[in-house]
């Protein structure tokens, strides 16, 4: 496994981080939820040196939480399959 390394650039997301509330439209309001998603998927990947996990593509891993409206886990997927 690589080394983790830590990154101070303030673009470089990690997991865990606070990200601002929008304060403009629907498009702010989706970068948010973009800067989120990849800090709990991409970003962790990239820093752990894992190359089959961290986005949903054709080659990598497929495991994802379905959640409900309020937060409540209806399926989950391990390795491309509905458990």
């Amino acid at each position: 496994m690589a080394p983790i390394q830590q990154r101070v650039d303030p673009l470089d997301r990690v997991a865990g981080e606070i990200v601002p509330a929008p304060s403009g439209g629907p498009g702010e309001a989706a970068a948010v939820v973009d800067l989120v998603v990849a800090a709990a998927t991409a970003t962790p990947a990239r820093l752990l040196g894992l190359t089959d996990v961290g986005a949903l593509e054709p080659g990598r891993r497929a495991d994802l939480v379905h959640l409900d409206e309020g937060l409540e886990v209806v399926a989950v997927m391990r390795c491309g399959l509905w458990l």
